[in-house]
């Protein structure tokens, strides 16, 4: 596992063919999606096979055509809030993760001086840029009173046109006298969510070595599918994805239905454009 001082869906790329005279032939356009199964207790479910995978785009429904599993990843890790809860998160963190290690893995870490919003985006633009791996995480670890008060307009703008999942990690902080309510946490649990990632709150620090337990072994049983759109409009829309992974027990020809993280979905080509050559 390669390590940084500075130290985390779907992807795609389309194929435009123009013929002779400007006949425009359908675009093609390929799309790889990041998948997380679980069962009933949270545990990754491995082994998993193409047939098992469903996939629906814009409410129509495509074939698989690739699958892998288990493929090295990258993750950025912002650490965010106190200084105590910083030193707690540098002390347990990476110790965990170096011991799921697999080679090629990469973790990046960041101590955030900024507010966590900034911080987010700024450690998203640099996973995109230096990240070796197409399987990317980014990871926002704070103790901040109310981190989600803050706009995250940018990093949502971003996330939906690059690949990464966002996890968030929560714990709680040091809670002054005028601060007497709950805060609210929807819109980082959307972002988590629109992601394919995960939000977790936890009830006491101590709970942080668990939890990165978990996460560590979600991103080491993760399956990565790929798919040919069935869809050849070159317009720059967004198009929604569900994934569905049934599972047939052969004894009883039951089909059970596993819990399911994977982006939202994905921005269609642009207007295509003549490729070089043609006439």
């Amino acid at each position: 596992m390669r390590t940084t001082r500075w130290i985390l869906g779907v992807s795609l790329f389309s194929m435009v063919y123009m013929a002779s005279g400007h006949q425009t032939v359908p675009n093609l356009v390929y799309v790889h999606a990041s998948v997380t199964t679980n069962d009933r207790a949270e545990r990754p479910i491995t082994g998993i096979s193409p047939g098992s995978f469903k996939v629906l785009e814009d409410n129509k429904e495509q074939e698989v055509v690739s699958l892998s599993a288990d493929t090295s990843f990258s993750a950025g890790i912002v650490l965010d809030g106190s200084r105590a809860w910083k030193e707690l998160a540098q002390t347990v963190v990476p110790s965990i993760l170096v011991k799921n290690q697999r080679s090629g893995d990469e973790v990046f870490f960041s101590d955030s001086r900024d507010l966590p919003n900034e911080s987010l985006y700024q450690a998203a633009n640099k996973l995109i840029r230096e990240a070796h791996n197409p399987m990317r995480f980014l990871v926002l670890l704070t103790d901040r009173y109310d981190p989600a008060s803050y706009s995250y307009s940018k990093l949502r703008d971003l996330m939906k046109e690059k690949e990464f999942e966002l996890y968030v990690l929560t714990a709680p902080p040091v809670v002054r006298s005028d601060q007497v309510s709950t805060p609210d946490m929807t819109t980082l649990q959307e972002l988590t969510a629109l992601s394919g990632g995960q939000f977790f709150s936890l009830a006491a620090p101590d709970g942080l070595e668990r939890l990165t337990q978990k996460i560590a072994a979600d991103w080491g049983h993760h399956y990565r599918i790929g798919y040919q759109s069935k869809f050849s409009a070159a317009n720059g829309k967004w198009r929604n994805i569900k994934i569905v992974v049934e599972l047939r027990d052969p004894a009883t020809n039951k089909v059970t239905k596993t819990k399911v993280r994977a982006k939202g979905g994905y921005y269609a080509p642009p207007v295509a454009s003549v490729v070089p050559g043609t006439k």
